[in-house]
């Protein structure tokens, strides 16, 4: 066999209260999509995975997290990248992905290894211009070039205040880092969307989430992995199926949702006169193998935190931008960062 599954950004972590042993239910979601990831993967004949940073969502991750990811990862031959959300410092060991070692091979700097007619670089998550600097030291051995990062690719779609913020790069200079090393193929992870780019011969794709894991992120698609055949120099998506965390707000009549979920969390954030007809609503979808309902009855209210906190956050990038430039986007990022992880 010669295929790789390059997959990004799992997240795994002990979201939500509700508790079984050592796992939260939604602890356990994330979960069930990686090993379902990796069960979907076997049947197109991948031989190895290659997770691109961000595997788990907090830095510390508890003992019983650890020993089911173990688990999980052990089926095959796997690499994981150190990403941001793995990374307490760019100190060797300094990160979630150490324990990973006894069953996955774990990328804090520069790896290379041949797959099929393939040498494959990855690169651990440093800030954009660091990365550059790693790629011209690779030591490429024979083959069809190929490189595994964790950077968010932006483009002229990309809001401006992400733009040439220092966990990212903008694909038209990465395409001439592709040019400057003779990469043909290039596969990202750290922001949340799937993208794809094909430029001047170099082949590019921000591989996007594996799975929703909080309330708010987008819910209508599945994660997607790429399948990369390192013989034949072809890529295939691959959907992997997983929950889907659904708000809804405001009063009565909600919208009726088709959404392909497994499972379906339902949060009601309503006024509390509305509560009878939540309950009524989410008897829709009461398939207990498949649907998770909250009700949380507040006094009335039309706008969800979440998204008050998500346009804020959006506003504060924005004015960050218009004051200071890229530099105080950066520095304003770092500050809601460490906020948002306490």
């Amino acid at each position: 066999m010669s295929t790789i599954c390059f997959s990004a950004d799992w997240h795994v972590s002990n979201f939500g209260a509700s508790r079984e042993g050592a796992l939260t239910a939604r602890g356990q979601d994330v979960l069930r999509v990686i090993s379902r990831m990796y069960d979907l993967a076997d049947q197109y004949g991948a031989d190895v995975h290659v997770g691109l940073g961000d595997i788990f969502d907090l830095d510390k991750p508890p003992p019983g997290l650890l020993r089911h990811l173990q688990t999980v990862v052990s089926r095959c031959p796997t690499w994981l990248l150190v990403g941001n959300h793995d990374q307490t410092s760019a100190d060797p060991e300094h990160h979630a992905l150490a324990p990973m070692r006894p069953c996955a091979s774990v990328v804090e700097d520069i790896e290379v290894f041949q797959h099929g007619k393939c040498a494959i670089a990855l690169v651990g998550f440093r800030q954009r211009d660091q990365v550059i600097d790693k790629v011209k030291d690779i030591v490429w051995p024979e083959g069809c070039r190929v490189l595994g990062v964790h950077l968010g690719i932006s483009d002229n779609r990309t809001p401006v205040f992400l733009q040439d913020t220092k966990d990212s790069i903008h694909v038209d200079r990465l395409v001439e880092l592709a040019h400057e090393n003779s990469i043909e193929f290039v596969f990202a992870g750290n922001w949340h969307n799937p993208d794809q780019w094909d430029i001047e011969g170099v082949e590019i794709w921000q591989i996007g989430g594996l799975s929703p894991h909080v309330f708010g992120e987008r819910w209508d698609r599945d994660g997607r992995v790429i399948l990369f055949d390192t013989n034949k120099k072809t890529t295939q998506e691959l959907w992997v199926p997983g929950p889907r965390y659904v708000t809804l707000t405001g009063s009565p009549p909600w919208e009726n949702l088709n959404v392909p979920a497994d499972p379906l969390w339902l949060r009601y954030k309503i006024p509390a006169e509305d509560e009878q007809d939540a309950r009524s609503h989410a008897a829709k979808y009461t398939d207990p193998a498949h649907t998770r309902i909250i009700i949380e009855p507040k006094e009335a209210q039309t706008t969800d935190l979440t998204i008050k906190v998500a346009n804020a956050r959006i506003a504060v990038l924005e004015k960050a931008h218009e004051e200071g430039g890229t530099p105080l986007v950066n520095y304003v990022q770092d500050c809601l960062t460490k906020v948002t992880e306490r």
